[in-house]
């Protein structure tokens, strides 16, 4: 994912990688953003899925929760009965 729509159809190049590791697996994600989306969320408090809208829910969880993609389904089942 090298670039992103932004809201008015211009090419926005996400030129910032970040990279965060799984707390339950251990697996690391490398994950390109805008600079300028990176240090609205890092450094003003910018809610992720306001300042990273391009990026898909699963990796805005990763850094909220430090699960990673793979291990959502281990932690968080999509059965009701099984939190019974």
């Amino acid at each position: 994912m090298r670039a992103a729509k932004a809201a008015k159809g211009r090419q926005v190049v996400q030129d910032h990688l970040e990279t965060i590791q799984c707390v339950v697996c251990k697996r690391w994600y490398a994950v390109r953003v805008q600079s300028e989306d990176w240090q609205r969320y890092r450094r003003e408090g910018v809610f992720m899925q306001t300042a990273l809208p391009y990026l898909p829910a699963q990796l805005r969880e990763l850094w909220i929760s430090g699960v990673g993609p793979c291990c959502w389904p281990l932690l968080c089942s999509s059965d009701p009965l099984s939190y019974s």
